[in-house]
């Protein structure tokens, strides 16, 4: 039996994690620290390209002088070239938590007064981002990690929010136009926009300077979704870019009647389409969360639990002071090809889960030729400043294809999630509800299998919660009713008990109406018949016939 080999004579893979467009992530064993990391590894057919690797490690210099709690350490990275193709690789520090994406989809809206703690803890990171020269460009749900159990703690909570994938961070003031080595291909990798669409600022799609102010605009969007559920604005890709250009921004309260004035300031703030009306600063827009108030002690470890629970994982750091480097030098990423895998400064840091999140890439050329699913952009110097639409709008492309929704019936949430994105749709809310099958199983979806939608559609599903009634089974034979119970999700055992017709059922615990998870054994009550009784037969004495007389 051979054992799987170890990345750059150290790292033993253990578990898929996640994966993407551009890498995967796996929970690996460091043997050479004997610690529990996650290990990201580029794609192998992007590998043998020195410009993605080079691209890939610009996640490891986005940040390298960021010196703030919430955001991840990177603990290595290098190449491994004794592997064909070489293995580009970056170690990251492994933690629980779960995305504000994946908990809205779960559960809902969360309390105002726990998206005031995350509004905080967020804007103290982009802060410290900010003041490192550093713009995120990607703040969005998918990148935004925190403790669930630490809901409504204040302090608890705030100390686990983390936000994570610099792989899109920039210097302010570029232009975002321009090819992503990893994200961008063809007529995209020479003009477009690598961004997610729905919380993308109007400058940012419009290939316009992207600053401060641009990240300010991505966490109103997200924490519109962690105050409703929902997206600023909804709709085909066409339709979500062009409200992000023109449409005036949304009030959250009009969706929950119960959040206050203040929110939807907060939110329509930093929703408008000029950057020079928006939040200037993180502390700014700090100083304007409703209920915001200052947090207690710092940011200090999260143990990380073993990888077989199936938690999510996040990646979160400690990053020390930055090391002393000669201002303008940026330590060289490893050259894929050297003879050994080359380790890179730990002090470098930033947040890093690229693989794991959908990003969009819009292309916004305007020149002939372009590829079909291109959106065509504005000009920097015609970005709305105003949310009256532009009465001449540019042309848009074709509506998007039209695509088959796959049957996910029977599969799990995780597979189904999986297939879904796959063939270019998108996951929207998922309801539980009690069903005769394990928890998790996807009992139906909206569009339903074999339906056609445009690419980028919402697809929600109905997963079955893992429980379900226990059907009412009193006066059946105990095959009968076992029968009844096997097709509810449950098993049985009989005991000879009680009083009522012999043969037949005339209880169940837990009884009939009472929820219970699949797979309970139900105890079923059956009368036992009597035994009857035998009464002995008398016995008779024969009596004695006298002789006849001679």
């Amino acid at each position: 039996m051979t054992s799987e080999p170890l990345i750059a004579g150290r790292f033993a893979i253990r578990r898929l994690l996640g994966s993407g467009g551009t890498a995967a992530v796996f929970a690996a064993d460091d043997t050479l620290t004997g610690r529990r990391i996650a290990l990201k590894l580029l794609h192998p057919h992007l590998s043998t390209d020195p410009a993605t690797a080079e691209a890939f490690f610009e996640e490891v210099r986005a940040a390298r002088s960021i010196a703030h709690p919430g955001l991840a350490e990177i603990l290595d990275a290098g190449v491994d070239d004794r592997i064909d193709p070489p293995v580009v690789w970056i170690a990251m520090e492994l933690v629980t938590g779960v995305t504000l994406a994946d908990h809205v989809r779960a559960h809902g809206a969360m309390a105002p007064a726990d998206v005031a703690t995350l509004a905080v803890a967020l804007l103290d990171a982009l802060a410290a981002a900010h003041e490192g020269g550093i713009v995120h460009r990607d703040v969005t749900p998918a990148n935004v990690m925190f403790d669930p159990g630490a809901l409504g703690d204040r302090n608890q909570l705030a100390r686990s929010v983390r936000l994570l994938d610099f792989g899109l961070a920039d210097i302010p003031g570029r232009p975002s136009v321009g090819g992503d080595a990893l994200l961008s291909t063809g007529a995209a990798a020479d003009a477009g926009v690598v961004t997610s669409v729905p919380y993308a600022s109007p400058e940012h799609l419009a290939g316009a300077p992207v600053t401060e102010a641009s990240d300010m605009y991505q966490l109103g969007a997200t924490l519109y979704v962690a105050l409703t559920a929902r997206a600023p604005f909804t709709g085909d890709t066409r339709a979500v870019i062009r409200a992000h250009l023109t449409a005036p921004p949304p009030l959250p309260s009009v969706v929950r009647r119960e959040l206050s004035r203040d929110w939807d300031r907060l939110l329509t703030t930093a929703l408008l389409k000029s950057p020079a009306d928006r939040y200037a600063t993180a502390a700014k827009m700090r100083a304007a969360v409703p209920g915001a108030a200052p947090v207690a002690g710092e940011t200090d470890a999260v143990t990380a639990l073993d990888p077989d629970t199936g938690v999510t994982r996040v990646y979160r750091t400690r990053i020390p002071a930055p090391t002393a480097a000669p201002a303008g030098v940026v330590p060289p990423p490893p050259p894929v090809g050297s003879s050994r895998a080359r380790r890179l400064p730990v002090a470098v840091a930033t947040a890093v889960v690229g693989a794991l999140a959908l990003v969009g890439v819009v292309a916004l050329s305007a020149a002939a030729g372009s590829a079909p699913s291109a959106v065509p952009t504005l000009p920097p110097s015609t970005v709305p400043t105003a949310v009256t639409p532009s009465p001449t709008p540019d042309p848009l492309p074709a509506e998007p294809a039209a695509v088959t929704v796959p049957d996910v019936t029977g599969a799990g949430l995780a597979q189904a999630t999986e297939q879904l994105i796959a063939h270019g749709f998108v996951v929207g809310a998922v309801s539980r509800v009690d069903a005769a099958v394990a928890a998790e199983t996807v009992l139906a979806s909206d569009p339903a299998a074999r339906e056609t939608r445009p690419a980028g559609a919402t697809v929600t599903l109905r997963v079955a919660s893992g429980r379900n009634a226990i059907p009412a089974v009193a006066g059946l034979t105990a095959a009968d009713a076992a029968g009844v119970l096997a097709g509810a999700g449950f098993g049985s055992t009989i005991v000879e008990a009680g009083s009522g017709t012999p043969g037949l059922v005339a209880g169940s615990a837990p009884a009939a109406g009472e929820s219970a998870m699949v797979g309970t054994a139900v105890v079923l009550t059956v009368p036992r018949a009597p035994v009857p009784t035998v009464t002995p037969t008398p016995s008779v004495t024969p009596t004695a016939t006298p002789s006849p007389a001679p």
